[in-house]
Order: C-alpha cells, then sequence, then structure tokens
C-alpha cells in the first residue's frame, strides 16, 4: 500500500469523553485517500470530560506504506512507543475502508504490537456523520454555504414550470427534523446511506462513475488527476465556453418556459463539441474539468434529492474529498437551486471527512 508521507488534511474538535474510546486509533484504508482519527488530551482546558479528536487524511499514491502512519501516529502519540507498561495506554486500533487488509493489519501489529480489529465500512461512516450531526456544532464540522451569484439566477421566477414543480414537492414534505437523513459519501464511487439519528444507516443507493472515474476522466483529458490542481483548473474554467446554454438551444423560441431560464444556464455538458464540430485541441482545459465537475455534481444531486422526496427526509449530508473543494459545492447547490426543492431542505458538506475513521474509536462500536 502507497501512502504520501506528509498528510494533505489536518483538523481536531473537542468531544465529550463519554462518547470517546479514549485508547483508540481508528483508520479507513480507501483506495485514493487513507484517513486518521485519534484521541488526545484536551490542553486547551481545565476540564477532564472533554477529549480532542484529531483527523489526519493521506493521499494514497507515493511509493511509501504503512510505515508513514506509524511514523505519523508515534510522532503524536509517544506513548504508542513506551517499552514500559507503566508508560503505554492500552491502546488499541480499528481499521475499515477497501483498503483494509489482513496484511496492513499485520504490519502495524508487528511493529506496534496492538489489537488490530475490523470494522464495517458502510455502519462506521453512518455512526461518524450521525455524531458530527447530532453532537457537535455544524460551525465546526461542515464548511460555510458556498457562494452562488443570485446573477445566475435571473428570470428565474418567471420559469413557472420548475416554480410550481418545487412547490408541489415542498408541500409532500412536513416536519423539520434532521433525520431520516440522506448521506451521500463521495468517493472513489458513491454511496448514498438513510441515516437514522442513532447511527444506523441503510445504503439506498451505490453510484459507480464517482471520484476515480472523475479523476481518471481528467487524467485522460488533461494529464491531471490531483484534485487540488484540478479543483482550481475548474474554478478557472467557464463550462459555458463547451457546454451547450439556453441561449444556444432556445434563443428563437421565447415563448417556451424553458426559454425563461436564465440564458447563461448549461443543459448538455459538452454539447458544443457537436453544435460547433469542436476538437480536443479546441478546447481549454480548465473549462473542460469545470464541464466534468459540474456534470458529476449535477447527476448526484438530481438522483438524492427525489430520494430525499420518496424517503421524506429533510436533510441531506454530503463527505469526500471530492467536496473539500468549493467549486463542487457551488456547482451542486446551483442546479439543485434551479430545478429541485432544496431549498426547503437542509444541506450541508463535512469538512470533517474522516467520519468512518472517527465512527471507529468512538464507543460501543460494533466490529
Amino acid at each position: 500500500m502507497n501512502i504520501s508521507k506528509i498528510p494533505i488534511k489536518e483538523l481536531s474538535i473537542q468531544i465529550d469523553s463519554s462518547l470517546l474510546d479514549p485508547n483508540c486509533i481508528g483508520i479507513d484504508f480507501g483506495t485514493e485517500r487513507t484517513k486518521l482519527a485519534y484521541p488526545s488530551a484536551c490542553i486547551d482546558s481545565e476540564s477532564t470530560t472533554k477529549y480532542t479528536a484529531n483527523f489526519a487524511t493521506f493521499e494514497t499514491n507515493e511509493k511509501t506504506g504503512v510505515e508513514v502512519l506509524i511514523k505519523y501516529l508515534t510522532d503524536k502519540l509517544p506513548d504508542l512507543k513506551s517499552d514500559s507498561s507503566s508508560g503505554r495506554k492500552n491502546w488499541k486500533v480499528q481499521v475499515t475502508g477497501a483498503r483494509a487488509t489482513q496484511a496492513a493489519a499485520d504490519s502495524i501489529k508487528q511493529q506496534l504490537g496492538l489489537e488490530i480489529s475490523f470494522v464495517d465500512e458502510a455502519s462506521s461512516q453512518c455512526r461518524g456523520a450521525s455524531f458530527l450531526m447530532t453532537r457537535c456544532d455544524s460551525a465546526d464540522t461542515a464548511y460555510p454555504a458556498p457562494f452562488i451569484d443570485p446573477a445566475e439566477f435571473a428570470g428565474l421566477e418567471h420559469g413557472e414550470t420548475f416554480k410550481k414543480f418545487n412547490e408541489a414537492q415542498v408541500d409532500l414534505m412536513s416536519g423539520d427534523s434532521k433525520f431520516p437523513c440522506l448521506l451521500g459519501v463521495f468517493g472513489s464511487i458513491c454511496r448514498v446511506f438513510l441515516m437514522q439519528e442513532d447511527g444506523r444507516g441503510e445504503e439506498v443507493h451505490t453510484q459507480n462513475l464517482s471520484g476515480k472515474s472523475f479523476l481518471g476522466i481528467c487524467q485522460l483529458f488533461t494529464g491531471v488527476s490531483d484534485y487540488s490542481v484540478l479543483m482550481s483548473m475548474a474554478a478557472a474554467g467557464k463550462r459555458g465556453n463547451i457546454d451547450s446554454q439556453i441561449r444556444d438551444l432556445l434563443a428563437d423560441m421565447k415563448n417556451s418556459p424553458y426559454g425563461r431560464l436564465p440564458p447563461s444556464l448549461a443543459v448538455f455538458p459538452f454539447g458544443k463539441a457537436v453544435d460547433n464540430d469542436r476538437s480536443f485541441e479546441d478546447t481549454r482545459p480548465q473549462d473542460l474539468v469545470h464541464s466534468l465537475v459540474a456534470t458529476f455534481t449535477s447527476n448526484l444531486i438530481y438522483t438524492i434529492t427525489q430520494m430525499a422526496m420518496f424517503y421524506g427526509a429533510r436533510s441531506i449530508r454530503f463527505a469526500g474529498g471530492f467536496f473539500n473543494h468549493e467549486c463542487p459545492r457551488a456547482e451542486l447547490i446551483k442546479t439543485a437551486k434551479l430545478f429541485t426543492a432544496i431549498d426547503s431542505m437542509d444541506v450541508e458538506f463535512f469538512k470533517i471527512d474522516q467520519i468512518a475513521a472517527l465512527g471507529a474509536i468512538l464507543r460501543d462500536i460494533s466490529t
């Protein structure tokens, strides 16, 4: 297994000591990223009722292995390598994820001499997400709402077709409870769970065209497969240069309800390549990546909002490295505002996306 030497993301939150296993380390071995969660004493508080839950994420694409995690953990938790039983806590490690192999577990056990156990990834993800929703302040755990330019919606109030459709959807929903909640974990694949307040979750949808496919397509088209670089490219791109827009399709159909939508609204990804007989060489990489981001997010939000209506869920949460960046969050919300009832829903994106690792270090996790 290849893991980058330096974490690409680190953050922490305070957790009540009664909810956290203070001797447990959680490791989520993903196909693209490896995520850690581990506790430490809360040095910013005199109270002994709080622990700090620490999180770190590593890329899994360099020529190093599990020893990177061990080095990181022993630097952060010196008593892990203590030779004295009196100076060492009774640490244990819970592992999960697609690459949580016996070989990886054996390597950790051999080098640190710790108890290793495997936990179910889906259960751990739902448990961690439910904890963040019920026990934490969203200001600490979720990204702020993305900026949406009001100009994007100019003239939308005249689009009666979509306005009435949204109102009809809202009328079908009642209550303002956070649960049940739909949790979309956008990893190498996207898994959608119907989640309950107690952390139980049922997988209700899987979308294979997700994070791994996004990186693969970008690699083929642009030679880039780094999320941070790609999202910077997308933010600098203009999908309207490559996608068919309302102004292209309905310029002479002013009486159409679709024609009353914003003229700049992109409706067919990559449509201008066909309409204008364009080749790859005619396309800016930034525009292509922006279109891909919007395509992946729009397909996801169409599915999830319809499922929310079906299950009567007002709350939707998203997790995954894809949504660590503003561009996909903004594109998803913009599409949802135009075509779904998302304004009546409670939607957030977790910035603590190590939810499976978090779920593994909470008390009473099933193994």
